[in-house]
């Protein structure tokens, strides 16, 4: 949680050791989910390519394909 997550979360993303985004979600009221931001982040710090790879392994996830290395 917080700052410390969040730089450990970018530092992996930048070795390119992250297939996908998610939350837990256990409850939108105190603990929402905030994907839109940790895209935006990662399109400020990573570049708008690399969120857009992680949103695409999400839907190739959901539609049970296999990822493309």
């Amino acid at each position: 949680f917080g700052d410390n997550a969040q730089t450990i979360a970018l530092q992996l993303c930048q070795k390119n050791l992250v297939t996908l985004i998610a939350t837990d979600g256990h409850n939108k009221k105190y603990r929402p989910p905030k994907l839109a931001e940790a895209y935006a982040l990662l399109d400020e710090q990573m570049g708008g390519s690399y969120s857009q790879q992680l949103k695409n392994n999400v839907s190739q996830l959901i539609s049970n394909k296999i990822f493309n290395d």
